[in-house]
């Protein structure tokens, strides 16, 4: 009886330590304002693993706040530097290619494909700006990767339902705006989770995996042998 006590007061203990790492916002010193921003990045980054829809309209406005609260000069990062002139070199690309150059393949390819190309790649460097502000401190990196694996529960959970439970979909709710694919495992197809190619969810699995990893890593000197086993079943 006893130690099924204490196994319980460790585990507790761990998901303590999780708690404060996520809501150890409250003690950062910042404005109301800067505060809010970095709840809508949060929210943003939970959901958009899960609901993209949802994760982008919160991401895209603590990116606007966050461009807006900013005090560093855009140019005064030399990082942004290559991402202007990229920016620039892409943007004159496009307006050749639609305005000045003679379509040699003639209908198979269309020259407004440069432009579809041009805003896909104006935003990211936006965002590599944009985003700095919530991941400046060893602190804010950690409170972002945290929110990321939290988010990712939900996928991991679907998969485990796919695979055993025979659990299929699609799940459609907002007319459509938000689907979980969940599609019916037929050889040699694999797991898919709510994505709709299992390519998809080993991708998003290799994204998260470091971050597994690195978590592990940092308290494994720290933790007893049965706080890691518990440690790495919560985050994998």
């Amino acid at each position: 009886m006893g130690r099924r006590f204490e196994s319980c007061r460790k585990r507790n203990r761990i998901y303590e330590k999780y708690m404060n790492y996520l809501l150890d916002l409250r003690n950062i010193n910042l404005k109301n304002k800067e505060k809010i921003g970095f709840y809508i990045f949060y929210l943003g980054i939970f959901f958009i693993p899960t609901t993209l829809f949802i994760g982008s309209i919160f991401l895209i406005i603590s990116f606007i706040l966050g461009s807006h609260n900013s005090t560093k000069n855009y140019f005064k990062d030399i990082w942004n530097i290559p991402f202007f002139i990229g920016g620039v070199l892409i943007s004159i690309s496009a307006f050749y290619h639609n305005f000045l150059l003679n379509n040699p393949a003639g209908n198979l390819w269309d020259s407004n494909l440069s432009y579809l190309g041009l805003f896909n790649w104006i935003p990211l460097f936006w965002i590599f700006w944009a985003s700095q502000k919530y991941l400046v401190s060893d602190g804010d990196r950690r409170r972002f990767s945290l929110v990321l694996l939290a988010g990712s529960l939900p996928i991991l959970i679907a998969g485990f339902a796919q695979n055993y439970f025979e659990i299929y979909g699609p799940f459609k709710t907002l007319y459509g705006l938000i689907v979980w694919y969940q599609r019916e495992i037929i050889n040699p197809a694999g797991i898919s989770s709510i994505f709709n190619n299992a390519n998809y969810l080993g991708s998003w699995l290799s994204i998260i995996l470091p971050f597994s990893i690195a978590f592990f890593f940092r308290y494994y000197k720290t933790q007893s042998k049965e706080d890691n086993i518990n440690y790495i079943f919560i985050l994998n």
